[in-house]
């Protein structure tokens, strides 16, 4: 039994893609978001308090397909306000999060990772007054043109088997 979910199997996308294992075969392009409106807090002087900035932003991309994925988050990224913004397209790691299942699939896309140091800590407040409006319009705005972008593309121009010209941005 899964400890988290209790229901026996894991939750998240693992859990889906474990119970629909076919569901994967029909995926052409992905796109995950996670810990979304993130301001940076830090701990100072033995006082937790925000810094004022936005936590950071990791974009990270199918290895197969870094290169296609990075072109299309450049052009949607392109034009937001850089101050609800600490975006950084990052290598695949060992693939953390909700993305991570899809991205060691090798299904092309991006997920967003938000960094908030509050994220590894427990804060009996809850993490609410640490978000902002702003930054996420700013996430939501990407990812929406991310998805407008891969919608265009076809599944060779996901997967980075053929190219993704100025016109297809």
């Amino acid at each position: 039994m899964d400890k988290v979910t209790g229901s026996g199997r894991r939750g998240g996308t693992s859990g889906v893609l474990e119970k629909w294992p076919d569901v994967a075969k029909r995926i052409a392009g992905q796109l995950s978001l996670e810990q979304m409106g993130a301001m940076d807090w830090e701990d100072m002087d033995g006082t937790y308090k925000p810094t004022g900035q936005v936590a950071p932003q990791r974009w990270i991309p199918t290895t197969a397909t870094h290169e296609a994925s990075t072109k299309l988050f450049v052009a949607a990224a392109s034009g937001e306000d850089p101050r609800f913004a600490n975006d950084a397209v990052v290598p695949e790691s060992t693939g953390p999060g909700e993305g991570g299942s899809l991205r060691r699939l090798g299904l092309p896309g991006l997920g967003l990772m938000g960094q908030p140091t509050y994220f590894f800590r427990a804060d009996p407040q809850g993490v609410l007054d640490k978000l902002s409006p702003e930054v996420m319009h700013t996430e939501v705005a990407i990812a929406t043109k991310l998805t407008l972008l891969m919608d265009r593309l076809t599944p060779d121009q996901l997967r980075g088997k053929a190219p993704v010209t100025d016109q297809d941005l």
